[in-house]
């Protein structure tokens, strides 16, 4: 492993900011229950489980998107930060891919109120 830094580099470190703001944890911790030890290992294994919502901050479950979007937004951050670099979306895929998102809530907003 090297210590230079990659555009796939940069996009694991997106996706570990993205698995911030939807967690609300730090990237260096994960609930004392779990034995992963960090945020991206515990991500992983809650999406490989069907448990992602033990996953998602409290208050984005109460007052955030839908479950659909909020579980969408996690797997592209899971996706940026594939322990294979080959696997990590583009910054460019992963901004489409967001964008999409974005253009969902708004859809599901517009329909609700």
């Amino acid at each position: 492993m090297t210590m230079s830094a990659s555009r796939k580099s940069d996009v694991y470190s997106f996706g570990v900011l993205m698995l911030e703001l939807v967690s609300g944890c730090r990237p260096n911790t994960a609930p004392e229950n779990s034995k992963c030890g960090t945020l991206v290992k515990w991500t992983h294994y809650a999406i490989a489980s069907g448990k992602q919502m033990d996953t998602i901050d409290p208050v984005l479950k109460e007052r955030g998107p839908p479950f659909k979007e909020l579980t969408t937004f996690l797997k592209i951050a899971s996706l940026c930060t594939s322990d294979s670099p080959d696997n990590r979306p583009t910054m460019k895929e992963a901004l489409q891919q967001l964008s999409q998102l974005r253009t969902e809530i708004a859809q599901v907003r517009n329909h609700t109120e």
